[in-house]
């Protein structure tokens, strides 16, 4: 018998991942729980005046404090909701389920402001309000049946009680809570879904449409005009304008855009000061310290891995086995899964289309498969080569609980049918009568099949033929006729096979040592160079978090009797004195804004020490969890280890108009002289296409005006198709020398025919192009027939662009919903009380 200890080591691993899925559900999701708990009814939620009104529509109004109170309901089932599922993924992987995939939508929801929570759950109240206004409605059952399947059948109701209490257990939520929350959320949700068959229709015209834009190929002239040439033109803006030009946008950042996943400077002008922020990290370099460590393996060091681990050098056809270690160093980033950027079509498309069908509340790590759980699972076995065990006894059965009901079809006796039995609403439990499984029918004992009642030492029957196996199974075996083996039973080869399938069989050839030496070295070199960075890294972070530590205490004291911060102590102030005595190169960004810090490679490591999500970059724990002078390790998927800190984090701001009045009135004139530009460069196309002449020869003589010519380019063009979802993105093409062309450029672009010419700007507006089509690749005749001919075949990019539609036709719906309601926000939603306040 095993003993608990072993079962203990044998679900280790998966035990593992549920408790660090559960640390950080308490750390994301209980502490700004706490927060909405912790603030007065007088004040409202994160102290505002919770009777003030925080925004209207036309059926209704919210105050501060209902509306704290929908955020808060909202992180309440989102937690909810995420356990859950966490629970029934965790239950059907240990039970090794091999289908993980959801038979329902999970609900993605926003609870952050940086997500725009509470935009979201007015739009929800909103929706939900819609949808019973049209005859909807969403019962108890239903949501409870919801529940019963994102727990993927495995999660009773009454662990789900078990669960909600002892999640919030201090706040007493009970199960109606989180049901009027769900109904809520699958009212949306379904009515969106009503939408779905409308948005994902395509016409004929459209899919040609589509299809053009990826093989439609063209050569082009263009020649730019500068609006900063226009710029004395422009006279000075009246103060009117000026004040009128700096409410439009004063809330505003200058960001980038991401049009078709492709990211370009934007031409919409921004005078709020950005977040800034300032990092100091050490770099300890895994190629530098490779070559070094090299020197050390020795000769015996090398044969002793080849001995022990030969397989890895089998010769094949094609050459050696290829090395299947992942380098460098021992413990790799798991690399992100590729995903488009994020717009807000996408998050439209969310909730209008739901999400992959085989989410996971969390990744177990690769090494915690149901095969690594166990070392030997016996269904590897052969299994002729143990003789089969005695079959147990059947023991009489008891009546099914609800939980255990197999699924019935036409639906009676389901597991609907035991909903309410299952996980009551706390106002109507009741202590469950004695005898309430007594009325559940008994099921009869199945009749063990003959064969597994033979001993354990009868010999192996030989296999069934056909005939046998058509028989029905409830025959009883005959005296001429042997017990049925079980279907997945062998038969046994014989002597004349099995001597011709030893002849066939070849000899293993490995790699000879001196041909793998040097992968060897290489390879036992780079599991000490990660040993050796990780344990200094480790070693100074524990020195660091000893100057940390107290610091920080001082500061939570300080803030607590309103006292100036602390100084930070020297070794905390300036990494730089590590650097050198550890062979750790010194890094300072200085003073840079967010999108700037995100373009340095050490933002994208992640962290080294988060066994629970070893995905977690720095740029995440930069901007949401890491206080100043904080040291953390991170690492990257070349082997390079970083120490880094924040040292400066400086919270962005609307500025008065006087501190930004020379840039207001800039950017003002800028606008104006991009108009200008457009206007000259429309009047030039119109006269060179008159003249029926080239741009070069135009603009021979103008050296302002310089003219490229671009190689063949299409409007969209193929990215890398994801290994996961086999989903084919698009991007936006990028035809050099042309600078920062944008939908707007290609669609000008791609509406002329051969010889045309036209005028338009690009998309930071930065320079007029006058473009002429100087080929098209191919005639539209070759176009059709090659449409026709893809399309009959299955064109790979078809899904993508039903999405796409279906992502810009859902923006336009939830666009559409919240005009026709009429939604007026008396404060800017989705901002905390500082960021409020630094409004004038």
């Amino acid at each position: 018998m095993a003993s608990p200890f072993s079962l203990f080591r044998k679900y280790m691993k998966p035990m593992m991942v549920v408790l660090c899925g559960m640390a950080m559900l308490a750390f994301v999701v209980v502490d700004p729980l706490m927060q909405y708990l912790g603030s007065s009814p007088q004040s409202g939620p994160v102290g505002r005046d919770g009777s003030k009104v925080a925004v209207t529509w036309n059926d209704g109004k919210l105050t501060e404090d209902e509306l704290g109170a929908l955020v808060y309901r909202r992180r309440i089932l989102d937690a909810f909701v995420r356990s859950v599922a966490q629970a029934g993924y965790d239950a059907a992987y240990l039970e090794g389920a091999e289908d993980l995939q959801l038979a329902v939508d999970p609900l993605m929801l926003p609870i952050e402001p940086s997500q725009g929570v509470e935009r979201d759950v007015v739009r929800t109240q909103i929706i939900a309000d819609k949808a019973r206004q049209l005859g909807m409605s969403v019962s108890d059952e239903v949501a409870l049946g919801y529940l019963d399947k994102l727990g993927r059948n495995r999660v009773t109701f009454q662990e789900m009680n078990i669960l909600l209490n002892e999640m919030f257990s201090q706040q007493r939520i009970n199960s109606q809570f989180v049901i009027d929350a769900l109904r809520d959320e699958l009212l949306k949700q379904n009515f969106l879904a009503s939408y779905k068959f409308t948005l994902a229709t395509q016409l004929p015209q459209q899919r040609w449409e589509d299809w053009l834009q990826v093989n439609d190929r063209v050569i082009v002239e263009a020649a730019g005009l500068k609006p900063s040439n226009f710029i004395a033109e422009i006279k000075d803006p009246t103060d009117a304008e000026v004040l009128a030009f700096y409410d439009k946008y004063k809330g505003d950042e200058v960001t980038p855009d991401f049009p078709e996943s492709t990211e370009l400077p934007s031409a919409a002008p921004g005078f709020r000061v950005p977040r800034h922020l300032r990092l100091q990290y050490l770099e300890a370099n895994y190629d530098a310290v490779l070559q070094q460590v090299m020197t050390t393996v020795t000769d015996a060091e090398i044969a002793k891995f080849y001995d022990e681990n030969k397989e890895l050098f089998i010769k094949a056809d094609i050459g050696a086995a290829a090395d299947p270690s992942p380098a460098p160093g021992a413990e790799p980033a798991p690399p992100a899964e590729p995903t488009d950027e994020a717009t807000p079509a996408d998050d439209a498309a969310e909730e209008l289309f739901g999400t992959p069908q085989n989410p996971t509340p969390a990744e177990a790590p690769p090494d915690a498969t149901p095969e690594a759980a166990d070392e030997n699972p016996p269904t590897e076995e052969p299994p002729t080569e143990e003789p089969m065990a005695p079959a147990e006894e059947p023991a009489a059965e008891e009546p099914m609980t609800p939980a255990e009901e197999p699924m019935a079809p036409g639906g009676e006796q389901s597991r609907g049918a035991a909903l309410a039995g299952r996980f009551r609403l706390v106002a109507f439990q009741q202590e469950q009568a004695p005898e309430a499984d007594a009325e559940e029918p008994a099921q009869e004992p199945v009749a063990e099949p003959a064969a597994q009642t033979e001993p354990a030492e009868q010999p192996a029957d030989p296999p069934q033929t056909e005939s046998a196996e058509s028989a029905s199974a409830s025959d009883p075996p005959s005296a001429d006729q042997p017990a049925a083996l079980p279907a997945e039973t062998t038969p046994p080869i014989t002597e004349g096979e099995a001597t011709a399938e030893a002849t066939e069989e070849k000899p293993v050839e490995y790699q000879p040592l001196e041909e793998v030496r040097d992968e060897i070295r290489r390879r036992l070199a780079g599991d000490k160079v990660h040993e050796q960075l990780r344990e200094k890294m480790d070693s100074l972070l524990s020195k660091l978090n000893a100057a940390y530590l107290p610091y920080f205490d001082k500061q939570l004291s300080a803030r607590a009797e309103k006292q100036p911060e602390p100084e930070p102590p020297a070794e905390l102030k300036d990494l730089q004195a590590l650097a050198e005595p550890n062979g750790l190169k010194y890094h300072d960004t200085g003073d840079v804004s967010v999108w700037e810090l995100r373009k340095l490679p050490v933002i994208q490591t992640v962290d080294a020490n988060n066994e629970a999500d070893p995905r977690l970059s720095l740029l995440e724990l930069v901007l949401l969890r890491l206080k100043n002078y904080e040291p953390v390790v991170t690492r990257d998927l070349d082997g390079n280890y970083y120490l880094a800190m924040k040292t400066l984090d400086t919270p962005g701001y609307i500025p008065e108009l006087d501190e930004v009045h020379d840039q207001v009135v800039q950017a003002w004139k800028q606008q104006k002289a991009s108009e200008l530009a457009l206007a000259k460069a429309k009047e030039l196309a119109a006269q060179i296409e008159k003249d029926g002449v080239t741009l070069g020869d135009k603009f021979a003589n103008d050296p302002q005006v310089p003219v490229v010519v671009t190689d063949p380019f299409s409007w969209l063009t193929y990215g890398e198709i994801s290994p996961t979802t086999g989903v084919v993105p698009f991007r936006l093409s990028d035809p050099k020398p042309v600078v920062a062309a944008g939908p707007e450029f290609m669609r000008a672009v791609f509406q002329l025919e051969e010889g045309n010419v036209g005028a338009v700007l690009n998309h930071d507006h930065s320079i007029a192009y006058i473009v002429r089509v100087q080929q098209h690749l191919d005639d539209r005749d070759t176009l059709r027939r090659d449409f026709l001919e893809e399309m009959s075949n299955g064109w790979i990019g078809a899904n993508t662009m039903a999405r796409r539609h279906g992502q810009i036709a859902g923006t336009f719906l939830l666009n559409g919903l919240t005009e026709d309601a009429d939604v007026d926000w008396k404060r800017t939603p989705d901002q905390t009380v500082s960021e409020q306040t630094d409004e004038p």
